[in-house]
């Protein structure tokens, strides 16, 4: 009884909290590469080329691609129209979950039990406080789940997001390297061939000093022979 009322006691005080929506431009960026073709749904994609940009060994295509789910409700439109997104090589769209994982007051923390067989039934007195202490930190500064980034560059794309140790997961895991030199503003994805992307920081969401950065554009690609194509 005293552990559900201090989960009770513990919901009934969070406050709201702040929103980090990115803009209809990234948002459509995202939607149209978390969105795979499928005859069931009649999602199709739709692509319409309008420039290549080439070296001796890179080659970026330019072009408009269209998502084809239909128009909500209350939807905004991306800077090329309703459902339309221009790529121009790549992007990175962070959803904050929780906390801003960057955020000056935020406080990265496990769970404090081992979630493997958990029952209540088995919960000693001093984990029940545990958990309780661990709830009524979600209103006080603690992060309890990471922030999830979208990746699309080059025919490669997923998801990945940033562990307690700062360290990158990929999901699913591919072969790609993925650093963040200055953590949340930079980002730099490695495929398989060698060739680097550098994102930064282009967008940001948030209150005042609360901001985060929810989108990235991708700045300039690095072959490994020396090839360089810059975006400005």
């Amino acid at each position: 009884m005293l552990f559900f009322f201090l989960l009770t006691a513990t919901f009934a005080q969070i406050r709201e909290p702040y929103l980090y929506f990115p803009s209809p431009t990234a948002a459509e960026l995202g939607n149209y590469g978390n969105t795979p073709v499928s005859t069931f749904t009649g999602t199709a994609e739709i692509s319409v080329p309008l420039y290549e940009l080439k070296t001796k060994n890179l080659m970026v295509p330019i072009q408009l691609n269209y998502r084809t789910n239909g128009l909500l409700a209350n939807k905004a439109a991306s800077n090329v129209g309703f459902d339309w997104s221009l790529s121009c090589g790549g992007y990175i769209t962070r959803t904050v979950r929780g906390l801003p994982d960057d955020g000056e007051q935020t406080r990265r923390k496990k769970f404090p039990v081992n979630l493997d067989g958990f029952s209540l039934n088995t919960l000693t007195a001093g984990e029940r406080t545990q958990i309780a202490n661990y709830l009524i930190g979600w209103d006080d500064g603690c992060d309890t789940e990471p922030d999830m980034l979208t990746f699309n560059v080059n025919g490669y794309s997923g998801q990945f997001y940033v562990d307690h140790d700062d360290k990158v997961v990929l999901v699913p895991h591919q072969k790609i390297e993925i650093e963040f030199p200055q953590k949340y503003n930079t980002f730099n994805i490695t495929t398989p061939d060698g060739i680097r992307y550098v994102f930064a920081a282009s967008e940001y969401a948030g209150l005042l000093m609360n901001s985060s950065a929810t989108h990235y554009t991708l700045v300039k690609i690095v072959h490994p022979q020396g090839d360089e194509i810059r975006f400005y």
